[in-house]
């Protein structure tokens, strides 16, 4: 170690010459480095998405989700497993450990699709297996094209003009347009003719099918020849499938309306109370986010000016690059405030320009070679990488100031620059390399947790933190006693306000409590076990708070509508907040309608630059108390949560998640828990099945008056499906590929249920029967989803409550108590759901992350120290410095969440930091003779100042950060710095007074417990003179 402090004394030039080499080396690198939103996190889940057009929940949990799941379950290595089933469509979501090949896993997954497709129903579309292994690619901009006409039926021009060619731009991977579909070729079926022609449904599709047929027919060989025989008899256009014979001049245009056109959608999109259509744009994985958002952004110009598409507006709904910017901006203008202060406090203690200025230059410097060390490491400059280098940056000052400060201790004793420099490195050489080994290994925890999405991010940032101190722990022994020994002050360097007024009260304060151990121990833990207070009310999640820019109007719809009366009840309420857009001051109106889901939303947004919590909170107030009234719809104001859970923004939630197999019964289960949690004191709102489900026809078949008449059950409803849900067909020749071909009622037609009733069933003898002759119809109401989980079924109850007036704990403990009372049969259970089990989890990280930081700094400290007592005295501060994040955090509003819990882990580096270099500096006085108790005062004296120095540079360096409302990937970041900030202020108390005691009390306590125990070779008289 004393070699490396003397070589830049010894060989300056050389020592330059390697700096400005990785100097050289990061410049190059920032430029190389690849600008990209969040890292690349190739997550080990794949979804499985189905089409089943017109179907039933239930059907495709019986029939679709089920089977697949069953043959999923058995790849090795699967870790969970969810399904959904829905209105026209199913969905199974497959996760598998970490760690695995996952697109090995892939390949596996879509042959179990393989075997279980054969029991799966004959109306499914293409299956797609897809995941985050997908190329790595990432949604860069999210877009809407709005035009006061319908878009519906525009595929063709809005794929050519617009989506071909946003796909060609280099570094896009694809383009995803939503809201309009391909054409197809529809036969509209007319039930009079059908049933004036007596022409059954069934024939119908096969004669169809029978005349637009392609076989290969086999092989002729002649001597030399080879000749592959093949039938052509596929519709060539339009026209030839009018003309069709399907009877005795009965013509298929006899029947039917038949037509190439875009499908008539069951959703709508509203932008600012105009018809949208919604545009993804998603980059390949290597590319620049930034880079590829400008190509689109210019792209985008040219189309706006193509005079086809004139009235149509093409917006950015989402900008990444934006936000990459926005997020880069507000940690740059936080870092240089921050940085700007902190050197004003510098200056203020060092009270030299040329001594604050070799600080300042080590900054510019180890963000450079950091950048060399994040390009080697293959780092993206993301938000999370950048808000590590943020933070790097306070912890760079550290040992520089470690290292300057006592440089120029020595220099006002009176040695000269160059010696000051050799001695005061080489003093504390060793207490800034174990103070950067202790901030390096405290994130030693990554290794020993198991991987997820949270480690992955957390590791981005500690990774950077990392490189940073390295590099600060670099120039700390290189370059500023280099620079201190060449550009010494002039002039006095006597004592400042700290060594004249602060040092002799210090010094006093030490040695009262030196005196009084036992109450100052006392107060400490006192002090320290008030937080407990905050601990026990503090929310605790493993969500970050995120920024949000916009409210959220559900609409609550009892009965199952059509898409005419839901786009009415979105343009009521549109046209109320239009009228009221200048009092509200939004800027844009967004809703989304499906009469498929039965389903609607309005959001309304807030200009980005006034998205504060406050602003959002008084946008609420003015919402819920202008909204319309509409006659048998409820308004409300909320939010759907991620992952597989949906409740409501403001206040608290509580998910009460039932698990079972019967879906009906559990429904039932979870109508009975709503009436329960309704009633229960804090509960604002439930949301159960109640008012998600929709209506629905059920037909009843008397098994007695089927069999009668030579029908199954199975045959009648073959016929209600063919005639209401459609039937897909062969596929038809169009002029740009093939196309999808259908026969069925219209999807707008509105033939009532008198069409339903009156239905003609064939049956086998030639003749027809009306459906009401075999079945009964009735009314009844059904889900719109079924999720399923671990192959269970599941419903949930959400349950808002006032979070002001209680907290998640309190409030579970209460729904506990009722769920109590709940019997549920066996193989029927309930839990919290899985954000729960999520938040469980991540803190479940969070604690082992503190408790393995917490014993491998213990055990580097011993190492340190050669001592088993020593560390012991710097790990007890450790707790208590956590008093004042906890106290900090609940005071100002927030809850303990993922940004919190590194703000606390940092923490316990910065203290760690400062123990080792006091309790270092007072072992090296004991060694050269001095008393303990004059060592400890003396110690601690001439440490007060750099831990000083260290502590209100880094807090003046958050501050910029506590105080600004700037997100970083949307999330707020103000608790990570108010956490570092209240701990580091408790921690300093604890580390100055508490620290000094600690260490002579274990000490004391050590050399008891040896008096106790016995010792070999050695008369009791004599161990006791040696204690």
């Amino acid at each position: 170690m004393k070699r490396l402090i003397d070589l830049p004394l010894d060989r300056p030039v050389a020592v330059l010459m390697l700096l400005l080499c990785l100097t050289v080396l990061g410049v190059v690198s920032v430029t190389q480095i690849p600008v990209s939103f969040m890292p690349t996190i190739d997550e080990p889940e794949i979804d499985i998405n189905v089409p089943n057009p017109g179907s039933h929940p239930l059907e495709n949990l019986r029939q679709i989700v089920q089977p697949i799941e069953e043959e999923v379950a058995a790849i090795p290595g699967v870790r969970n497993i969810f399904g959904s089933a829905m209105v026209g469509r199913a969905q199974v979501e497959v996760s598998f450990d970490w760690g695995v090949d996952v697109q090995l896993k892939k390949l596996e997954v879509r042959e179990a699709v393989e075997r279980a497709r054969a029991k799966l129903p004959a109306t499914v579309g293409h299956i797609s297996v897809e995941g985050d292994t997908d190329g790595g690619s990432a949604e860069v901009i999210g877009g809407r094209i709005s035009a006061v006409q319908d878009l519906s039926e525009s595929w063709d021009l809005l794929d050519r003009r617009i989506r071909q060619p946003l796909e060609r731009i280099k570094g896009v991977a694809r383009v995803n347009l939503y809201g309009v579909d391909r054409q197809e070729l529809r036969i509209d079926l007319n039930l009079e003719a059908l049933r004036g022609h007596n022409i059954p449904i069934e024939q119908l599709i096969g004669t169809i099918n029978a005349a637009n047929l392609e076989l290969d027919l086999g092989v002729i060989r002649t001597r030399e020849l080879r000749y592959d025989v093949r039938s052509e008899g596929r519709f060539r256009d339009v026209e030839t499938v009018r003309r069709l014979v399907v009877a005795d001049g009965v013509r298929l245009a006899d029947l039917a309306d038949v037509n190439l056109r875009e499908p008539t959608l069951m959703r709508g999109r509203h932008l600012n109370r105009k018809f949208a259509i919604g545009f993804d744009v998603y980059k390949e994985s290597s590319a620049n986010t930034v880079d590829t958002v400008a190509r689109i952004t210019a792209r985008i110009e040219t189309i706006r000016a193509d005079p086809q598409l004139r009235g149509i507006d093409v917006v950015f709904w989402q900008n990444q690059a934006e936000e990459i910017l926005g997020s880069m901006r507000g940690l740059l203008n936080a870092g240089l405030y921050g940085g700007f202060l902190a050197l004003i406090v510098l200056f203020l203690f060092l009270r030299r320009i040329t001594t604050t200025l070799i600080v300042a230059v080590a900054i510019p410097f180890s963000i450079l070679v950091t950048a060399g060390g994040m390009y080697l490491f293959g780092l993206d400059f993301n938000v999370l990488t950048m808000l590590g280098l943020m933070l790097g940056v306070g912890m760079l000052v550290d040992n520089a100031v470690v290292v300057i400060e006592n440089i120029y201790r020595l220099q006002a004793a009176g040695l000269s620059p160059r010696d000051a420099a050799r001695q005061g490195a080489e003093q504390v050489s060793m207490a800034v390399l174990a103070a950067t080994a202790t901030t390096i290994i405290v994130w030693s925890w990554l290794f020993v947790t198991e991987p997820n999405t949270m480690k992955i991010m957390i590791g981005q940032v500690a990774l950077v933190i990392c490189l940073a101190v390295a590099c600060s722990l670099l120039i700390s022994l290189t370059f500023i006693p280099l620079a201190a020994a060449r550009f010494a002050p002039k002039g006095d360097l006597g004592p400042g306000f700290v060594m004249r007024r602060l040092l002799p009260a210090y010094r006093r304060v030490l040695h009262w409590t030196l005196r009084h151990r036992v109450v100052t121990l006392g107060a400490l833990i006192l002090l320290a076990g008030s937080s407990a207070y905050p601990i026990m009310k503090i929310e605790k999640t493993g969500q970050p708070r995120q920024q949000t820019r916009d409210v959220l109007i559900l609409y609550q719809i009892h009965d199952a509508s059509t898409m005419e009366v839901l786009e009415g009840y979105v343009n009521t309420v549109e046209d109320w907040i239009e009228s009221e857009r200048e009092t509200l001051g939004i800027t844009d109106i967004y809703s989304w309608f499906s009469e498929q889901d039965n389903a609607v939303q309005t959001r309304v947004y807030l200009p980005v630059q006034q998205a504060t919590e406050a602003r959002f909170k008084r946008l609420k107030k003015q919402l819920m108390d202008g909204l319309p009234v509409i006659p048998g719809v409820e308004l409300e104001i909320g939010d759907h949560h991620g992952g597989h859970q949906r409740g409501p923004r403001t206040g608290g939630f509580a998910v009460v998640a039932l698990h079972g197999e019967d879906p009906e019964y559990l429904e039932q289960v979870a109508i009975d828990v709503e009436d329960r949690m309704i009633g229960l004191a804090n509960v604002i709102e439930v949301f159960g099945p109640t008012i998600t489900g929709r209506q629905e026809l059920r037909v009843r078949i008397d098994p007695e008056r089927a069999r009668a008449a030579g029908l199954t059950p199975d045959r009648i409803a073959e016929t209600i499906a063919f005639t209401f849900r459609g039937q897909h067909l062969r596929r038809f020749p169009g002029p740009n590929g093939e196309l999808e071909m259908l026969v069925g009622l219209h999807e707008m037609s509105k033939p009532g249920v008198s069409t339903l009733v009156d239905l003609p069933i064939p049956t086998p003898n030639g003749r027809t029967v009306a459906l009401q002759s075999v079945a009964e119809i009735e009314r009844a109401r059904t889900p719109n989803r079924i999720n399923r989980s671990q192959r269970r079924t599941t419903q949930r109850v959400t349950v808002q409550f006032d979070d002001e007036a209680t907290t998640s704990a309190e409030m579970r403990k209460v729904i506990g108590a009722e769920m109590a009372q709940v019997r549920l049969p066996e193989g029927y259970r309930w839990d919290w759901g899985q954000r729960q089990r999520e938040d469980d989890e991540a803190l479940g990280m969070m604690l082992v992350g503190v408790s393995v930081s917490m014993l491998v700094v213990v055990l580097l400290m011993m190492a340190l120290f050669e001592s088993f007592t020593q560390p012991l005295a710097i790990l007890i501060t450790l707790p208590l410095a956590l008093v004042g994040a906890f106290w900090g955090l609940w005071a100002f509003g927030f809850v303990f969440e993922i940004l919190a819990f590194i703000g606390v882990i940092i923490l316990i580096g910065v203290v760690v930091n400062n123990g080792i270099v006091m309790v270092d500096h007072v072992n090296s006085l004991r060694r050269q003779g001095i008393d303990r108790e004059t060592a400890v005062v003396d110690g601690c004296s001439d440490r007060l100042r750099p831990v000083l120095m260290t502590v209100i540079t880094t807090v003046v360096g958050l501050i910029p950060l506590a105080i600004s409302s700037f997100t970083v990937a949307g999330v707020y970041i103000q608790s990570l710095a108010v956490a570092m900030i209240c701990g580091l202020a408790s921690s300093t108390i604890f580390t100055l007074v508490g620290l000094p005691v600690w260490y002579v009390a274990v000490e004391d306590f050590g050399r008891i417990l040896a008096g106790l125990l016995p010792t070999r070779g050695r008369k009791p008289a004599e161990a006791r003179d040696g204690v």
